[in-house]
């Protein structure tokens, strides 16, 4: 594995800036770490139809996921000024305040960030029935 550092100036979007990158030199890969701060934080909390959306002087605890030429699938964590801790699933909007630095783990031509699987056949089985005894056995 490789590693790219990318330096993010104020008002460029996270989310948007990675995907740029990924997309212009064709490379997958991983996050492996990141200092900055964001004017505003667009996640994704589960269970919400809506993305949140924060703004003011928000501090990144964490930037996890993949990327790849596709896209980007990243977890966020961060702090506002009370120090209350957000996170969730990164949503475009997320903008830089002061800086970014992030370190990129690139995997070699070939390697795949994330897993492409294919649809996965379910199975619902009764209870006490033969044959779905031995479809379970499948």
């Amino acid at each position: 594995m490789d590693t790219l550092t990318l330096h993010l100036e104020p008002g460029q979007d996270l989310l948007l800036s990675l995907s740029e990158v990924a997309q212009e030199k064709q490379i997958s890969g991983f996050l492996l770490g990141v200092v900055g701060n964001l004017s505003k934080a667009s996640f994704q909390c589960p269970g919400r139809d809506q993305p949140t959306i924060l703004d003011g002087e928000l501090e990144i605890i964490t930037l996890n996921g993949t990327f790849d030429a596709d896209g980007v699938h990243l977890h966020l964590s961060l702090s506002d000024g009370a120090c209350q801790v957000w996170g969730g699933h990164l949503e475009k909007g997320s903008l830089i305040l002061k800086g970014a630095d992030l370190l990129l783990g690139i995997l070699k031509q070939g390697q795949a960030a994330r897993s492409r699987t294919k649809t996965r056949l379910e199975i619902a089985v009764l209870p006490g029935c033969p044959w779905c005894a031995s479809a379970l056995r499948l």
